[in-house]
């Protein structure tokens, strides 16, 4: 397998670890410049607002992990604290992460800032690129997603499961599995890892979780994805999240699926 770029050449500096070539499916634990920097500091806690699910808010939640981020959860459980809150957000939705005396909003310009911040948007403006190009990727994944299906009971969400799968998925599964062989590291751009590695992370935990048979083992065909969700997910400080009661089930639980019907109801 050739590990030629599939981006072409970079003109932005790498470290000689980032030289290595190893065999095709297998990769080493990262070398000690991969690992994580020292703990952010912090005179209070981020706190992140959403409901008691992974969600949108699981992007954030791996990125502050990564970042050595401390922060609580302020989970959104009722009808009445939702129409409160809602009437103060900018877009009238959650996740809302404050942080630096700032209330963030929107998902992914959330996930953007703590990048920027605690240095995980690449080694330049290439790399910054690749990751927005990468992230756009997967905005065109997400556009027919059957998860809204799945959830909301609809009696057609097999065959749309069955159709994302062998459409959507397999398509964009087969580009990003190939953008990550022809990297020399289990990451998609550069010589570490960034939030595009934690958002696509997080989407692709959650879909190929669905309760549908068609996603049992779907990641078996995309080998180097398989290995970049198992490196992901062995880094220290997003085991010690994964092993953390700030960790959401998924799928989520009927009683967190009652609060999801409760506070959208229309009533």
């Amino acid at each position: 397998v050739s590990t030629q770029s599939t981006w072409g050449p970079s003109s932005e500096k790498r470290g000689p670890d980032a030289m290595f070539a190893p065999p095709p499916f297998f990769f080493p634990p990262p070398p000690p410049a991969y690992l994580p920097q020292p703990l952010a500091q912090q005179a209070q806690p981020a706190k992140l607002t959403y409901f008691p699910a992974r969600g949108l808010g699981e992007s954030i939640r791996l990125t502050l992990a990564e970042a050595g981020v401390d922060w609580v959860e302020d989970p959104v459980t009722t009808r009445d604290q939702w129409l409160a809150l809602k009437a103060t957000l900018p877009f009238g939705q959650v996740p809302r992460l404050e942080i630096d005396g700032l209330k963030l909003v929107q998902s992914r310009a959330i996930v953007q800032y703590l990048g920027r911040k605690f240095g995980l948007y690449g080694a330049g403006p290439v790399d910054a690129y690749k990751i927005d190009a990468l992230l756009d990727s997967l905005e065109d994944v997400k556009k027919d997603s059957p998860m809204r299906a799945v959830f909301s009971g609809d009696p057609d969400a097999d065959r749309k499961v069955a159709e994302y799968a062998e459409g959507t998925l397999k398509k964009y599964f087969a580009v990003w599995d190939r953008i990550l062989r022809a990297n020399s590291i289990p990451y998609f751009v550069g010589d570490r890892l960034t939030i595009v590695d934690l958002i696509i992370y997080s989407f692709i935990e959650q879909i190929v979780g669905l309760p549908h048979p068609t996603l049992n083992n779907f990641l078996q065909d995309y080998p180097a994805l398989l290995n970049f969700m198992k490196t992901v997910a062995s880094r220290p400080r997003i085991a010690a999240y994964m092993q953390s009661n700030k960790r959401h089930s998924f799928p989520p639980s009927p009683e967190v699926m009652q609060i999801f019907r409760s506070i959208m109801s229309p009533s």
